[in-house]
């Protein structure tokens, strides 16, 4: 019997690095995530990673972020935040809660959220919206 086997979720094989990766591709691309609490653990560490190797030179930290996420608009997109926040902080760029537990098997649920992150997607969707009302509004 193995006691005290740490799993890093980037390391493993299969289904559990798959798994660590598709989670950071939804992380920044939603900007938070809820999964059980300890792989939102093993991935805070990892995210806040990912963006410091961001602050390194371009090529080499793009070639770091995408070896370990393997998804060229994530990697993008990492670039994109660690490049907003060079210069103001070296860690903590996520946020760790928690929300409650999972209805069959009582495993604890945490939102791992990304700080001062707002996707794309929202504010194209925002200015979308007020286009529309404008258009609206002067066809009245």
């Amino acid at each position: 019997m193995k006691k005290r086997v740490k799993v890093n979720l980037l390391k493993e094989r299969g289904h559990t690095r798959s798994d660590g990766k598709n989670i950071v591709r939804s992380l920044f691309k939603h900007g938070a995530v809820e999964t059980s609490f300890t792989r939102a653990k093993k991935l805070k560490s990892l995210v806040d990673r990912l963006i410091n190797y961001g602050f390194k030179e371009e090529l080499t930290g793009r070639r770091l972020i995408n070896q370990k996420v393997a998804h060229l608009v994530t990697t993008n997109k990492i670039l994109e935040y660690a490049k907003k926040l060079k210069g103001t902080k070296k860690s903590g760029f996520t946020s760790l809660k928690k929300v409650g537990f999972h209805r069959g098997d009582a495993t604890l649920v945490a939102r791992l959220t990304l700080i001062d992150y707002l996707p794309k997607v929202i504010v194209q969707a925002k200015t979308e919206v007020k286009e529309v009302k404008k258009q609206n509004v002067k066809k009245s």
